[in-house]
């Protein structure tokens, strides 16, 4: 995602997306660190939703690519689930 970010002639904002990995940190009430073992991406998640840090999870949401540079590239996220060891 974040390769594709970075090329002008893929625009990936507000695209829906699936991502499998560990929830690293909890940066603030709203806010976590996935990483899938390639790079990391902040989650952005709604009041009174919280994730386990520590745990393999799927997240659903859609890109929220920085604007004009500015901010972080971020996944909006719509739905999760602990990862099944058959995923």
């Amino acid at each position: 995602i974040q390769e594709n970010s970075d090329k002008d002639f893929k625009d990936v904002d507000a695209k829906y997306v699936v991502l499998i990995g560990k929830v690293t940190d909890r940066i603030d009430e709203d806010t976590y660190m996935l990483s899938d073992g390639t790079g990391s991406i902040v989650l952005d998640v709604d009041d009174g939703i919280e994730l386990p840090v520590g745990k393999r999870v799927v997240v659903r949401g859609d890109i929220d690519e920085a604007f004009w540079d500015v901010g972080e590239l971020e996944l909006n996220v719509h739905s999760w689930r602990l990862e099944n060891k058959r995923d």
